[in-house]
């Protein structure tokens, strides 16, 4: 065995080298094997993750944003958005767990600039005699700031409410490009007969809403599009846009206001009376009063989405001490209460479905400058076409009523992340719904933007129903 072991050794040490066997040809092989292989670990080595950035930078923007809203929940995108986003996510975890730090990344919240659309698109309007004489709306109040015009012939807008649907018909016809504007419509002329089987399934439709409803000149203005189907959260959308309601007003939202502290006195918030949805559309509120134990007469059992009743668990969850909620079916049995707006004094609030998707705790939150979470299935935010919601509000799925903790588990605690979405929600709060003329001026901006490209809009709207029924 040691003579065998002792031949090979010396048969190594006479064979010749191995760059000498390989020859020139082999030899400049064998180099460039090596180049490439020292390439290959430089660029893992030293590039990723950070090089990538710098060698792709729309895709590294891209991971840091999905990182940063990683608790944004999975749902449709926006279906009649006038532009394709091509430089945010709509979602995305990066694969981090649900409760881990989203890093600060400073965004724009604006999808356009300040001056687009230019005036000319939307103004001057014309206000009709009706609205005007509606000092509730808020219409009016476009008058004393100028924004109008007596003759309607030379309005880009023509406001119009109130119904009946036999006047609105008998207006003369107007272009798509200088339409009529229906401010909060949808109540009154019963747009909720249209979810109807009659008209969703053998398109047996109201003639006259058939008849508005096919009219290009038509556009309509409302606190959400989907209102008159709330038991469908992909419904077809009215055709226009979602304006800030003239409720809460922003007088009395400032009056309020309790100056919020750095930190947040409180992490997540809210607190009102148990509104279950309408047509039994949402049991959210139900949920978490029934899981919270927060009322002295709670429910016998939390609602799935469906309406069927599901078991309580043994042990309610137990809140973090700087988590408040409080729900009940009326003011005197909930188990505890709290200065109201005190309460937006904290990093979140959550915005709930009530009777219906829109809540007037979106502006509340807002104000008090705490980052919205909203629960409601389906509503298309106000003022869409100028925002990027993803930016300063977290849309959760309403489902998560009936995990709470798993809700809490989807809100960054990070303090930088929470820093930089409440910044962003102060400039669009500030910019666009701190004043009366701002939101009319904002709804105005963002109507132009959709009559802009209404032909590829109209495709996602209530119009494709009318056409529907028009032609069957």
């Amino acid at each position: 065995m040691c003579e065998q072991m002792a031949r090979r050794r010396l048969d190594r040490s006479t064979r010749p080298p191995l760059y000498m066997s390989l020859g020139p040809f082999g030899l400049l092989r064998c180099l460039q094997i090596s180049f490439l292989l020292a390439l290959l670990i430089f660029v893992f080595k030293e590039l990723a993750p950070n090089g990538l950035a710098q060698m792709y930078p729309r895709l590294s923007v891209e991971l840091l944003i999905e990182a940063n809203d990683s608790a944004t929940p999975t749902r449709d995108v926006h279906p009649y958005l006038f532009t394709t986003r091509t430089d945010l996510p709509t979602q995305g975890s990066l694969h981090q767990p649900e409760n881990s730090p989203a890093p600060l990344i400073d965004v724009n919240p604006f999808k356009v600039q300040d001056e687009d659309p230019p005036s000319e698109e939307f103004a001057p309007v014309f206000i009709e005699e009706a609205l005007m004489k509606r000092k509730d709306l808020r219409i009016c109040e476009l008058d004393k700031w100028n924004w109008t015009v007596a003759d309607p012939d030379k309005a880009i807008f023509y406001f119009v409410c109130c119904g009946p649907i036999e006047r609105f018909l008998e207006l003369p016809r107007r272009t798509p490009e200088r339409p009529y504007l229906c401010y909060d419509c949808d109540a009154k002329l019963q747009m909720g007969s249209l979810a109807q089987d009659d008209c969703l399934l053998r398109q047996k439709c109201s003639p006259k809403l058939v008849a508005l409803l096919s009219r290009r000149d038509f556009m309509f203005s409302s606190s959400d599009l989907r209102g008159w189907n709330l038991k469908n959260d992909s419904a077809l959308l009215l055709p226009g846009v979602t304006h800030v309601n003239h409720i809460p007003a922003p007088e009395k939202l400032m009056k309020n206001k309790v100056t919020p502290s750095d930190p947040p006195k409180y992490f997540l918030t809210f607190q009102g009376i148990r509104n279950v949805g309408l047509h039994g559309a949402s049991y959210v509120r139900l949920n978490l009063e029934a899981l919270l134990n927060t009322s002295m007469q709670p429910p016998k059992g939390a609602r799935g989405a469906s309406g069927e009743v599901l078991p309580l668990p043994e042990k309610a969850f137990s809140l973090p001490p700087d988590v408040f909620i409080s729900i009940a079916d009326k003011a005197s049995n909930h188990k505890e209460m709290r200065p109201y707006f005190s309460l937006f004094d904290s990093a979140y609030g959550l915005v709930l479905h009530g009777h219906g998707r829109w809540s007037y705790r979106l502006m509340e939150t807002l104000n008090g400058e705490a980052i919205p979470v909203i629960l409601a299935d389906g509503w298309i935010l106000p003022l869409d076409e100028l925002i990027k919601w993803e930016q300063i509000s977290l849309q959760l799925p309403e489902e998560l009523s009936l995990d709470p903790e798993k809700l809490l588990d989807r809100l960054p605690r990070d303090a930088q992340s929470i820093a930089g979405r409440r910044q962003r929600l102060r400039d669009v709060y500030g910019k666009l719904m701190s004043s009366q003329e701002k939101r009319l001026v904002g709804l105005l901006r963002a109507a132009a933007l959709w009559k802009r490209q209404w032909q590829v809009l109209e495709k996602q709207t209530l119009r494709m129903l009318a056409d529907a029924a028009t032609t069957s």
